[in-house]
């Protein structure tokens, strides 16, 4: 009769870890899955460097963020150096009158699209704006673009796209940007009413599409970092323990009786 085989205990708990490390891999695959599908992804096409009154296409994916059949306005906003400590936290850093002209409107699954939507270096004479007026948005101070429910409300559903800096029409030379207004104040505080929206040149078109767009591109929109490298391996490692534990364990009960 044989000997017990004292590596039975190793060999379970081999298979013990692997089926940790296949559940941990899973559930991490799971949540990573369920916060892509709820954050919402932007494609702005072209990106990076625009020029004064360049037309962009944007688009947003599915998302649980905006509320489904909700209006949604997309304007140009200010953000010094173009970092995320200085994005806007209230209409006082937008250009109301740089609103998409035709109303848009959140699909069902939280995915919409803009077309055609008009960027102009800040202050604009094209609407109608003087030297002074504020925010400043051109080749040396970022610009982002506001898409949300309630610029009046910046604590309504939103999302910022990546600082892009915009320069003179093309062509044209460029221009010294205009001194800030005294005391700092800003005389852009349009709501985007019907007003200020017939001033925005650029056409918009409303797209509530059922698929929408599913990642970001890489010409300055914001980023979906995807699931983290190491999921499948942990998976894969896992999955390879435990089978080779079970299996092993098998063995060597087999062997012992």
């Amino acid at each position: 009769m044989f000997g017990r085989d004292t590596n039975a205990p190793d060999l379970g708990r081999v298979a013990l870890i692997g089926c940790c490390l296949t559940v941990a891999a899973g559930t991490m695959l799971g949540e990573t899955g369920q916060a892509e599908a709820a954050s919402p992804v932007l494609i702005v096409s072209p990106g990076g460097s625009l020029h004064d009154g360049q037309t962009i296409d944007l688009s947003v994916g599915p998302n649980t963020l905006f509320t489904p059949h909700a209006r949604v306005n997309v304007l140009e906003c200010a953000d010094p150096h173009g970092t995320a400590a200085n994005l806007p936290t209230d209409l006082s850093t937008c250009d109301g009158n740089t609103i998409q002209a035709n109303t848009v409107l959140v699909g069902a699954n939280g995915s919409f699209s803009v077309a055609g939507y008009t960027v102009y270096q800040l202050p604009s004479t094209a609407l109608g704006e003087l030297a002074n007026y504020q925010p400043v948005c051109n080749a040396t101070n970022p610009c982002v673009l506001y898409i949300g429910q309630d610029q009046n409300d910046f604590t309504a559903p939103k999302m910022f796209s990546a600082a892009f800096s915009v320069g003179p029409a093309s062509g044209a030379p460029a221009a010294p940007a205009p001194a800030p207004a005294a005391g700092g104040s800003n005389p852009s505080t349009s709501s985007g009413s019907a007003g200020s929206a017939a001033s925005h040149t650029g056409s918009a078109s409303v797209a509530a599409s059922s698929s929408g767009a599913s990642a970001a591109n890489s010409s300055g929109s914001l980023a979906n970092t995807g699931m983290p490298n190491q999921l499948p391996w942990t998976f894969a490692i896992g999955t390879v323990l435990l089978i080779t534990g079970s299996l092993g364990r098998r063995l060597s009960l087999r062997v012992s009786k």
